[in-house]
């Protein structure tokens, strides 16, 4: 039992850190939103999704109106970004009333994503904590997990993605090695020049590593 709790608490304190963060920022810092516009669509989006369009007609806005920053493709009003991070934010609109309560869960969810990629990176869990609070206590996290903008997401995945090839690497799990394509999908499927940067120097590196055994998970 003692083994569990000990293999367990670095990545609980992690993942509580990115959520306190998220929850202080969506509903004390930032309850009203940001001032960066792009929210509006992320959460225009969203409303779509959230009654099961990924478009409009356009019939039935245009010349009167169009959400800010889509566009019209035929028939259609389209959105600027990717659905991945708006039908994020729809299911917990749907689930909760309210789209904040995704951040928290996303903000948790990125601070164990960067969790994993440290604790790989350094080889020690209790130092891959120790990043991942001083992530979620950096500016930049705070600012952006009590939004609905996507860079946190992105981030998130990205960390999730190169964390996840990284142990399967190490330890030839192919359940992390899948873990690591499904998450760099979900990357590029979000953000494709983001996929591209953080993919591009993990297959450099697959292509050039010299073969070793794969190492069990002690630390």
């Amino acid at each position: 039992m003692a083994d569990v709790i000990d293999a367990g608490a670095p990545v609980a304190i992690a993942a509580a850190a990115g959520a306190v963060v998220a929850l202080v920022a969506a509903y004390v810092l930032l309850p009203d939103g940001s001032y960066n516009l792009d929210e509006l669509v992320y959460l225009n989006d969203a409303e779509a999704i959230r009654h099961g369009r990924l478009t409009y007609d356009a019939r039935g806005y245009l010349p009167d109106f169009r959400p800010y920053l889509s566009g019209v493709a035929g028939d259609r009003i389209v959105f600027k970004y990717q659905p991945l991070w708006p039908a994020w934010l729809a299911v917990w609109e749907l689930l909760t009333g309210g789209h904040r309560i995704g951040l928290v869960v996303a903000g948790a969810a990125a601070a164990t994503a960067v969790w994993l990629l440290a604790r790989e990176l350094t080889g020690n869990r209790w130092l891959g904590t120790a990043t991942a609070v001083a992530v979620a206590a950096s500016p930049v996290f705070v600012a952006h997990s009590g939004t609905a903008l996507a860079y946190l997401p992105t981030a998130g995945l990205a960390a999730a993605a190169l964390g996840a090839l990284l142990r399967g690497v190490r330890t030839g799990s192919r359940w992390w090695l899948a873990a690591a394509g499904v998450a760099f999908g979900a990357l590029f499927f979000h953000r494709p020049f983001d996929a591209v940067v953080a993919g591009a120097p993990a297959a450099v590196w697959l292509a050039l590593r010299p073969p070793t055994d794969a190492q069990p998970d002690r630390r």
